[in-house]
């Protein structure tokens, strides 16, 4: 009965440890709130439209060093996009955001 229970507690701690967190930026007129933030590995950003014609863009051939691609396309008020960080290092929209 010890080992079991030594054996959830490890497993309880492990699964604390990976959760990922959910960042929340607001994007209104061509500009981001909070405009960077620190984010871990997994970790989930997620972008909701405030005002006006607009689009979250992360590609490779305008941000050539960014580990991974991602982004939606441009529409008007209303939109949530959000993306999971898989892949460490610096990635660039108009917002910063470094994964560690």
């Amino acid at each position: 009965m010890k080992k079991l229970y030594t054996s959830s507690v490890f497993f309880f701690v492990l699964l604390i440890a990976s959760a990922q967190t959910t960042h929340e930026v607001s994007v209104a007129s061509f500009s981001f709130t909070p405009a960077s933030l620190e984010i871990e590995q997994g970790d989930i950003v997620r972008w909701t439209n405030a005002g006006g014609f607009h689009s979250i863009d992360g590609n490779s051939v305008d941000f050539p060093d960014n580990p991974e691609e991602f982004g939606n396309d441009a529409s008007s008020d209303g939109w949530t996009y959000e993306f999971t960080f898989n892949i460490p290092g610096n990635t660039t929209t108009n917002a910063v955001f470094m994964l560690l």
